[in-house]
């Protein structure tokens, strides 16, 4: 066996892998679907935030128990994936002059160019209705 320890080349064994990607998604689904559930029940504040935190641990442990079947060359692989995908998506680093003036020009403090008749808005007549 190879010592590429968290190498991408380093093969991976698909069942392992495919096994800790369903898990993962599993902690990520029981969480964000078993609160809201539990939230909409008919039972006492006390019960719905236990079965909550019950939910929100359990989802937690699950997302350990994935990475645990995958293994450190299956995780670096999904993380791998995954940057790779937000990179494509990411802003860009270098920016034109025109781009760094437009943005300039939307961020600039609005009351220094406005009127002051403009900004005012009567309180006390809101208030009273």
């Amino acid at each position: 066996m190879s010592e590429q320890t968290g190498s991408t080349t380093q093969p991976i064994s698909s069942w392992r892998l495919r096994l800790g990607v369903i898990i993962f998604l599993f902690s990520i689904t029981v969480p964000a679907t078993g609160i809201p559930v539990v939230a909409t029940l008919d039972l006492s504040v006390t019960i719905k935030s236990s079965v909550s935190g019950a939910l929100l641990i359990s989802g937690e442990l699950l997302g350990i128990l994935a990475v645990a079947v995958m293994g450190k060359p299956g995780y670096v692989y999904i993380k791998s994936q995954f940057f790779g995908l937000m990179k494509r998506y990411s802003p860009a680093h270098e920016i034109s002059r025109s781009r760094y003036n437009i943005g300039l020009v939307m961020l600039r403090n609005e009351n220094s160019t406005m009127p002051e008749s403009d900004l005012s808005f009567d309180f006390t007549a809101a208030l009273e209705n």
